[in-house]
């Protein structure tokens, strides 16, 4: 026993000595024959093949996302498997590209490839699927396997044939690129984006909860545009299964697409957003009073636990995809301020507020799905309050999708943070990775890739130990340090993190929306109420006029009938004027009126003459 110790003491991972142990056994030898082939490892005379499943997952990791070299090293320096062998074992099937807008053909191959076992146990599981975009080099290639032109923008891919048949049909791809008769908005153009769509089960199980790309295609985005018209084309049905659990919402929009269908908008690129618009140069303006980085700097700057150095680094405005970033300053607005300025600790407390209800649904792992939706709720009816010019929010979809997954499977469970495109962002990472120093692919190479990502995806959820999330995709939790940063408790937000109670059995939607809309209603009044539309206490005939009102003008004022006298036997406030006959005359109008009266009623008001 002694010698064993000594042998698994002296020995590196590069003997495998578990393997070793695992072969001896599985042949049913003795203890000194374990030794002696332990001995035979170190001594590098033994090396056993026996791998087991990890092995071959971290070879495929370490080849796919590091390249050759290093998957070589790690097969020298701790004996893992081959990358042929690994190959073999893991295999990674590439999905085909659209040149132009997808087809049949195109979505039924690559749905089979995201969805390899039956869809049939998808029936009771919410699904949904979002895009992206990711910056490709703008170069033609050609697809073997489909004998495709690759590259084109498919806008204006359908003005030419993309089949490679013979050099004729590149020729004319060329003079189609260059033909500068041709108007601008008509030519062809290399593509400078893939869109790529992908699908995710809404499901706590990490392995499930990966994204699967399905659909790769060439062209610029119109995204948001296409979005729009597809999920707010009509009203909900009255005969749908959702209508009775949305229709009770005051103010509620029940616009959606076919099958009521629903669009949605990642909250972290929301985050990012509202980041870049308090940094732009021209501020954001909140009633007539605008908020600029230099008003935000003094207001951070009395917050006693951010540092000059820290608020320079929350207001730098060139970093426009720092995720965790925009959270920090988002947060970092959301206490109370004390600004100098009246107006602008109330425009800020009041933006505090909305940003908490945004972030907090999404960061605090100990709300309830209840919770969330009445944060979601209020932060609705805020904006609501203050619209002037905001480009759409996401929050009514998260209560149509909470609707759906009542109606669908009333026993399960429903995360909003799974709403996002976080998967994609992560893939399109790995992509550039595999791609090696051209760090931007070409659309082929997004399309060969995107299946190897997906594997690489499906064994870091399988092994989180493993994984590496992007620091720049990183939402950590709303909880904050003493020395004013967020804290990073929780590093990945996920439904195996939540701790909140999700069923949504638990929830019920009307309650919800009216708890939030009191919440908006409690914090709307201290910024104004009927009296003092313009907020801080200020009344309407009492403080004077707020900027932009005005006094009535001469046309406006009522005259009175007549003036009450005063002491000393003149008027108040009134001008004497000389009184002439003229103005004694009855209008034309007061003597056509009179005559209707008389003949219409001649006995209807005899009363009123009788004394």
């Amino acid at each position: 026993m002694n010698r064993f110790k000594l042998a698994v003491a002296q020995s590196g991972s590069r003997y495998r000595l578990h393997a070793v142990v695992r072969v001896c056994i599985r042949h049913g030898d003795g203890i000194r024959t374990i030794l002696d082939k332990m001995d035979s490892a170190h001594k590098q005379l033994f090396k056993p093949r026996d791998y087991d499943e990890e092995e071959f997952q971290l070879m495929m990791l370490n080849h796919s996302l590091g390249g050759g070299r290093i998957a070589h090293l790690q097969r020298k320096a701790h004996g893992l498997p081959s990358i042929s062998a690994t190959k073999r074992r893991l295999k990674a099937q590439p999905i085909l590209p659209s040149p132009g807008y997808p087809t049949n053909k195109e979505l039924t191959h690559n749905l089979g490839i995201a969805f390899p076992d039956s869809l049939s146990s998808l029936e009771e599981e919410p699904v949904t699927i979002f895009a992206d975009e990711i910056k490709v080099e703008e170069r033609l290639r050609w697809d073997s396997k489909e004998n495709k032109i690759i590259g084109i923008c498919r806008e204006h891919g359908h003005t030419v044939s993309l089949d490679f048949v013979s050099i004729a049909e590149a020729d004319a791809v060329l003079a189609a690129l260059t033909d500068v008769m041709v108007p601008e908005e008509q030519r062809v153009h290399l593509s400078s984006e893939a869109t790529v769509i992908a699908a995710r089960i809404l499901s706590p199980d990490s392995t499930r909860n990966i994204g699967r790309p399905f659909v790769v295609s060439d062209g610029d985005s119109r995204r948001r545009q296409a979005l729009a018209r597809l999920t707010m084309s009509e009203e909900l049905p009255t005969t749908s299964p959702i209508f009775g659990r949305l229709s009770t919402l005051p103010l509620m929009n029940l616009r959606c697409g076919l099958d009521d269908l629903t669009g949605d908008f990642d909250a972290k690129h929301n985050f990012k957003r509202y980041r870049n618009s308090l940094l732009r140069k021209k501020g954001v303006t909140v009633r007539g009073a605008v908020i600029t980085a230099a008003i935000l700097k003094h207001h951070l700057s009395s917050l006693p636990k951010l540092t000059e150095r820290r608020i320079d680094a929350l207001l730098y405005p060139n970093d426009k995809q720092d995720v965790p970033l925009a959270f920090s300053l988002l947060t970092a607005i959301a206490p109370d301020a004390t600004p100098t300025y009246v107006v602008t600790r109330r425009i800020l407390q009041l933006l505090g507020k909305l940003y908490s209800h945004l972030l907090e649904p999404y960061t605090n792992v100990e709300l309830s799905l209840q919770h969330q939706l009445e944060h979601l709720s209020a932060a609705a009816h805020i904006t609501l309050a203050l619209y002037e010019e905001n480009k759409g929010n996401f929050i009514p979809n998260v209560f149509f999708c909470t609707a759906k997954v009542q109606v669908g499977n009333p026993n399960g469970e429903f995360w909003i943070i799974l709403l996002g495109t976080d998967p994609l962002e992560e893939c399109f990472g790995d992509i550039r990775t595999m791609v090696g120093n051209d760090t931007n692919a070409d659309t082929l190479q997004v399309s060969s890739r995107l299946n190897t990502a997906l594997l690489c995806s499906t064994l870091l959820a399988i092994h989180p130990e493993w994984k590496c999330t992007p620091r720049r995709l990183t939402l950590p939790s709303i909880v904050e340090t003493p020395a004013g940063e967020v804290s990073q408790k929780y590093d990945h937000i996920s439904p195996r993190s939540w701790k909140g109670d999700v069923h949504v059995q638990n929830v019920v939607l009307q309650t919800c929306w009216m708890n939030g809309r009191r919440n908006a209603e409690e914090e709307l009044r201290s910024w104004c109420d009927i009296l003092a539309p313009f907020g801080g206490g200020k009344v309407v005939l009492l403080d004077g006029l707020h900027v932009g009102e005005r006094e009535e003008d001469a046309e406006e004022v009522e005259e009175p009938s007549h003036h009450p006298e005063s002491a000393d036997g003149g008027t108040h406030g009134a001008v004497n004027q000389e009184v002439t006959d003229l103005d004694l005359e009855p209008d034309l109008e007061d003597m056509v009126n009179t005559e209707l009266v008389s003949e219409d009623s001649p006995a209807k008001y005899d009363c009123l003459d009788s004394p």
